[in-house]
């Protein structure tokens, strides 16, 4: 039988404050909101895809 002994992890005290802080800020203070951004990969495909076929026209 195995016996386990409960391991308490090691914060210092600016840690603590530091999680306390951010904590308490409101998020838009901690990081801003993400922006769209159309990719421009999907822009260099539509420019670089082959035309529509045309039709052969009947003689």
């Amino acid at each position: 039988m195995s016996v386990r002994t409960p391991i308490r992890p090691v914060v210092t005290p600016e840690d603590v404050a530091e999680l306390v802080t951010a904590a308490v800020e409101p998020e838009t203070e901690i990081a801003d909101p993400p922006l769209y951004a159309k990719p421009a990969s999907l822009l260099i495909l539509l420019l670089l895809s082959p035309s529509t076929p045309k039709e052969p026209s009947k003689r």
